[in-house]
Formats: C-alpha cells, structure tokens, sequence
C-alpha cells in the first residue's frame, strides 16, 4: 500500500483505490470514458466488483476488459503496449494467505457493488440468490442491495468464520452453506481453496445477528430482535426499507460503519476495511479539498462527529485525545 497519494477530487472511490493498489484503478464514479468511435466517450462508472469487467451501462457497450484493469509497469514507459486484460492483485489476498480473515463494509469493489451483475456472477445464474433477484419487482432491488451488496469478509483457507457459516436462502425452509468460491482467476501465484461471505444476510448472523440482545464488552450488538444494532442502538437497515436487516448503502453513518468495524473485529476477522462518506466533501476550501484530509479536520466535519469521536478542527483523522495513532475501539457512552 505504500506510494498512495491523495486524489485530485474528494469522490471516495478515488481515494480508495489509490490506498490500496497504485498498479490499477478504474475511472472515478460516474467518469466518461473513451467510446467506440473516435472522438466519441462512453460513460463508465468506477463501483465494481473487484473481478467485475469495465461497468459500462451503455446499451452498445463493448469494453469487457478488466474494471480493475493491472498493468505489470507505467503504460507510458512500457517498451511494448501493455494489453489492458489483466485484473489488479486483489488487496486482501496477502492477509487470507497469512491466515486472518478480512473484513469489508461500504468499501468500494471489495465487496459486491451491482445486483443484476454480481449476484448471478458470484453465486450462480440459477442460484437461490438469482432467483430472489429476479423475482423482485421493485426495480431499484433494495432488498437484494441490503442482502447481498456492501458487505463482505473474504476467508483464509480453512476458517471456520466461512467454513460453517449457514442460512436458510430464499426460497428454500432449512439452513444450507453460504459460503461461496473467491474466485480471483488472474492472481498472481493462484488463488485456490479460499471461501468469501457476501452480504449482510450472510456475514450478520457470523456476527452475531441471530441472537436476541448479544452484548460484547458490555457494549450491545443485537437488539431484542436478534438484528445488528448501530453505536446508537439503532438497528442496522437496509437503504429505502423499513425493518430489513442489512446493508444501510454506501453513505452509511458513522455509528453504523463503527459498529460493524468492531462486531467483525471482535468475531474474529483480524482485517477490517470499514468505509463511509467521504468526509472531504465537507471541505469547501480550493487547496484543502482533498481526499486524505492532510490538512486536519475541518469545522463542518467536526460539528457532524455523530460517532462521537471528539473530532476537533484542526485535528488529524484518527487522533483522539491523548492517543498519537489511529485507534479503533467501541466510543464510551455517558
């Protein structure tokens, strides 16, 4: 991860991206790219699965190549034209293949992005997963995208936290694996025998979700219902739903992102990639409108500490009183 560098805008994709690989990275969300016809564009959005292809949802889209497109050195200086087909090392690999699990939430491409293409990809095209997709009407497919989108933890081989993980699936009255392959077919060295979680339908019960009020270190991680709860003690829904356990959409709350952060670190998952809206879009300043916040913490942001982390202006990201490096660790309540 070394050489990242702030992007030139705040979108969070960008800043993401440039923190966890320098070797490749799709447009920006919602960038225009290169069309089919010489002095043409096509715009092609950056939120993808990490294996996904180019995200172009043009109708006469005909780029399959990699979204997450690799290249073994800079383009510019390749002594030959570098083919764009190859898929970046995946960042969780290193830690899977030491043994720790690795935990994802609202952090773009490590966890599926779009129903209609990683669900059928990821699971299967005549999968229980499928199947409950194409029956949904409703087009936005809120209940799939709090199912199945935005949360992830990828396994080391052998890890029980995927290996025993079971649940009854649409469709079916009786709890079956739900674990499925992490296919990542152009890693370097290979990348067999390893298993992933995807969802909240899926990771929430490793966590706990099942369990009426489960408290850890004194702290509450399910409600009476037996569904994940947020710092607040709010129950953690999916986007546009009322009462549907699952994954809030990527501009989730502070207290939401936290506490799933702690209730996979405390399950056991070791690595744990938590995201949130980017807090830069606070910043209105030409100069300090940049992704990695260098500059401190700016008023605005501080003012919507909804989390509670005693953010002040001027202090760095990650800084609490009396702490000089990033801490995670569940705020203290009055």
């Amino acid at each position: 991860m070394a050489g990242s560098g702030a992007p030139c805008i705040s979108q969070w994709d960008t800043p993401l991206h440039s923190s966890v690989t320098v070797a490749g990275r799709p447009p920006s969300a919602r960038t225009p790219g290169w069309g089919g016809t010489f002095g043409t564009t096509d715009g092609a959005g950056s939120f993808a699965y990490w294996t996904d292809p180019v995200y172009d949802t043009s109708p006469t889209a005909t780029d399959t190549n990699p979204n997450m497109v690799y290249s073994p050195v800079p383009p510019a200086t390749a002594k030959k034209p570098v083919s764009p087909t190859t898929t970046t090392p995946a960042p969780w690999v290193p830690f899977t293949r030491a043994g720790c699990n690795v935990g994802a939430f609202s952090t773009a491409n490590v966890e599926l992005e779009n129903t209609s293409v990683d669900i059928p990809k990821v699971f299967g095209a005549n999968s229980p997963e499928a199947q409950q997709l194409a029956a949904d009407k409703d087009s936005f497919k809120d209940a799939e995208t709090a199912d199945y989108v935005g949360v992830a933890v990828h396994c080391a081989q052998g890890s029980a936290f995927c290996a025993d993980a079971k649940g009854v699936k649409f469709g079916q009255t009786t709890a079956t694996p739900t674990a499925v392959t992490d296919s990542l077919p152009s890693e370097p060295g290979g990348y067999t025998g390893y298993q992933a979680l995807f969802g909240a339908r899926y990771v929430a019960p490793q966590l706990g979700a099942g369990t009426a009020n489960l408290t850890h270190n004194g702290y509450e991680v399910t409600n009476a219902a037996g569904n994940l709860v947020d710092l607040d003690g709010n129950q953690i829904n999916g986007a546009f739903l009322t009462n549907h356990p699952g994954f809030p959409g990527f501009d989730p709350t502070a207290p939401q992102t936290l506490a799933y952060a702690a209730d996979m670190l405390e399950a056991g998952v070791p690595v744990v990639s938590p995201g949130r809206h980017d807090a830069a879009d606070h910043l209105m300043a030409g100069h300090e409108r940049r992704g990695d916040l260098a500059l401190g913490i700016p008023a605005p942001v501080a003012a919507a500490d909804s989390a509670r982390l005693h953010l002040k202006p001027g202090a760095r990201v990650g800084q609490r009183p009396g702490r000089d490096l990033p801490h995670l660790e569940r705020p203290r309540r009055a």
